[in-house]
């Protein structure tokens, strides 16, 4: 898949992978800054002398050349070189573009994203939606910028809906999970959040963004199906958020070509087995622990 490249361009353009910095796209505003920062030209030459407009202005040039190497498959190459910075702006000095031999490569829109190494965020899933109440909430996926929301999110959870989740009695997750769930590979998995706006008495009450549902699937090993996992914040549950989060999760299941979806549930765990099988799960005991039942769907 396409790699994007920051470094000293001109004349003296260093082409060595040790001067540059190098990462795979799609890139958000973190990862660029990141990619920046990791260049030999940023740390001696740049970071002192470009002002912090010119920096902003320098990291969204990446992302947007990130947005359009992911969106045109048939880019082969692109060049901004040079590209001067100053203390408030930037320039382009020079663009050059070499187009693929294969003429109508199929939009991401309709083909997704093979000639991506790394498939980009999916916006197309973000809807906006309300509760029977009038409040307002987003279903999205999740960004790698929500781990602290994430990891509110579980400590906010009751014991039970801790355990019922991840069938032990941890009170947060590790950095290492924080890390796999938000940093997420979309060709091999989603995953599904429901944010909403609550008051924050830490700032004069203006409102905050905080996760009150999460869904998420994994490929398995076989390439045809998905495990499933699915919590609801306790002050959020008889809502009807767990079916639309996973009748979302299931449709871009299907979307992704996957043959069936499934889980594993705590026996004692009747509402989610009562969820599952409203979906049109079977519900079957699992042979290796009678404390646990295997529910799956046949996406076909």
């Amino acid at each position: 898949g396409p790699v994007i490249r920051f470094g000293a361009g001109g004349p003296d353009a260093v082409l060595s992978l040790a001067e540059r910095g190098m990462d795979l796209p799609p890139l958000n505003g973190y990862l660029a800054r990141q990619l920046i920062e990791r260049s030999r030209l940023w740390r001696r030459v740049l970071a002192p002398r470009v002002g912090h407009l010119a920096a902003e202005a320098l990291q969204q040039t990446l992302v947007l050349v990130s947005e359009l190497v992911s969106e045109l498959p048939d880019i082969e190459s692109l060049d901004i070189d040079p590209l001067y910075a100053g203390e408030t702006h930037l320039r382009a000095g020079g663009l050059r573009m070499t187009l693929t031999d294969t003429p109508g490569c199929a939009s991401p829109q309709t083909a997704g994203y093979p000639h991506m190494a790394i498939h980009p965020y999916p916006a197309r899933l973000v809807q906006v939606r309300r509760f029977d109440d009038g409040i307002p909430w987003v279903l999205r996926p999740i960004r790698p910028e929500d781990g602290e929301a994430l990891q509110e999110f579980i400590r906010g959870l009751s014991e039970r809906s801790r355990y019922m989740r991840f069938v032990s009695m941890m009170r947060e997750l590790t950095p290492r999970m924080v890390s796999r769930y938000t940093q997420v590979d979309y060709h091999r998995e989603l995953a599904l959040v429901a944010a909403t706006q609550v008051p924050n008495p830490a700032n004069r009450g203006h409102p905050r963004e905080v996760l009150v549902g999460f869904a998420h699937y994994l490929r398995n090993p076989d390439g045809r199906g998905a495990e499933y996992a699915l919590v609801i914040g306790d002050d959020w549950q008889r809502r009807g958020l767990g079916r639309q989060l996973m009748t979302a999760l299931i449709d871009a299941a299907r979307e992704q070509g996957l043959e069936y979806i499934d889980g594993l549930v705590l026996s004692t765990n009747r509402p989610m087995l009562a969820l599952m099988t409203s979906l049109g799960f079977t519900n079957d005991r699992d042979p290796e622990d009678p404390t646990m039942r295997r529910v799956w769907l046949d996406l076909g």
